[in-house]
């Protein structure tokens, strides 16, 4: 049954592929020319090559396609931010990026150091590295509150396509406090939530 499901998502995902309208081209390698690209969804796409870095996170809330093949582009959390957070019920599709430097921090929010997701995403040719999910102590002497890491590269809780693509270095990190109880730290690369759906296939 579950088979079914997978192949009839990726039916549709395909389909999304085909349908969805262009929406702008990337020229400068810059948060802001990134964000107002890809504020209203649709197929984006790079004239330029370099290092984007992020101050926040970036919401995808609307269906979108971001494509950057034949250049060079790598988008970074600077070891301060998740990258990418994907809502329920929005199609994203990642092609030819590299990811990196994504951090995700517990108290709070320690899912996905570059991606967390509830939507259905399909990922590229693309490399994720030195991305961190956190767990954190919500007080050094509480026994309890504390937030795990998990999804070193990826949280999902919806539907992951991985194809032809790249995890190195990524980590999800636990803590201890001073009794010895802490946060756990799961899926140093893809951290696959309960009732989610993960395909992946020619990736290392």
């Amino acid at each position: 049954m579950k088979s079914i499901k997978t192949l009839l998502a990726a039916v549709a995902l395909l389909s999304f592929q085909c349908a969805v309208f262009s929406a702008g081209v990337v020229t400068s390698a810059d948060e802001t020319t990134l964000r107002n690209e890809l504020a209203g969804g649709g197929t984006v796409t790079f004239d330029c090559d370099g290092v984007i870095v992020l101050s926040n996170t970036i919401v995808i809330a609307t269906d979108t396609i971001l494509d950057a093949s034949g250049h060079n582009v790598t988008i970074s959390g600077n070891d301060a931010t998740k990258i990418f957070a994907v809502n329920t019920n929005v199609n994203f599709v990642v092609k030819n990026l590299t990811l990196a430097n994504g951090l995700a921090m517990g108290g709070g929010d320690g899912t996905g150091g570059a991606l967390c997701s509830t939507g259905t995403v399909q990922i590229i040719q693309c490399v994720f590295s030195n991305n961190i999910a956190s767990g954190t102590n919500v007080a050094p002497h509480y026994y309890n509150g504390a937030t795990a890491g998990s999804g070193g590269a990826i949280f999902n809780m919806g539907i992951l396509f991985v194809g032809d693509s790249v995890f190195i270095k990524n980590r999800a990190l636990g803590t201890n406090n001073d009794h010895g109880i802490g946060s756990t730290g799961s899926g140093g690369a893809i951290y696959n939530y309960n009732g989610g759906m993960l395909s992946v296939s020619n990736s290392l």
